[in-house]
């Protein structure tokens, strides 16, 4: 709940989720109906369970590679593309998050020349060169990814984005160089198997 509450903030454009799945006997007697409450634990949150209300779904496992016994899987999950490119915008926001404070410090003397360079990159608007702030231009190229539903495009999305701090020069390459790595390392983190590539 802390978390759903926080979400549309500028910090958290992101919905928060949680899969839930729950594996059954697919037998002759098994209920054509699951309600099953799911106790939280370790989750900071008013409520003590969940209730899961989900017809019965008779798709079967590949029993080579799962518990034979659990060919039943009774809460349907999203694509798995779905899921990544999902997780994928997470993991380039959190890194953003995180960099925030340091990115302000170090666009605070560029702001102007920073916004041009935006702006021919196509990952700002022109009302965002108009009247630039450091939080206005991260806030529009997070949200231009919003509408990115493919990895190759969501990586040039971040390379045109690292492009611009490397043409800054300076002290922007070492800041270009660290994204560039935090990125690579939180996706290989929460989404192993993953191939984020951030290289020309």
């Amino acid at each position: 709940k802390k978390e759903a509450d926080k979400f549309g903030s500028k910090r958290n454009p992101f919905p928060p989720q949680c899969l839930v799945k729950v594996c059954g006997e697919n037998e002759p007697d098994t209920a054509k109906f699951l309600r099953y409450y799911v106790p939280l634990i370790g989750v900071e949150c008013q409520y003590e369970e969940i209730c899961i209300s989900r017809d019965l779904d008779t798709r079967e496992f590949n029993t080579t590679t799962a518990d034979p016994r659990n060919i039943q899987e009774s809460v349907a999950a999203p694509p798995r593309s779905e899921m990544n490119i999902d997780g994928l915008r997470r993991c380039i926001n959190e890194v953003f998050d995180r960099n925030i404070a340091d990115l302000h410090q170090l666009f605070q003397n560029s702001l102007t020349a920073i916004a041009n360079e935006m702006l021919q990159a196509g990952l700002v608007s022109r009302d965002v060169h108009n009247e630039p702030t450091v939080d206005n231009i991260i806030k529009e190229f997070i949200a231009g990814m919003l509408f990115i539903s493919e990895r190759e495009k969501i990586e040039e999305h971040c390379i045109k984005f690292l492009s611009v701090l490397y043409k800054m020069q300076g002290p922007f390459v070492f800041a270009g160089d660290k994204i560039k790595d935090d990125l690579i390392k939180e996706v290989n983190k929460k989404l192993p198997g993953v191939q984020f590539k951030l290289d020309k």
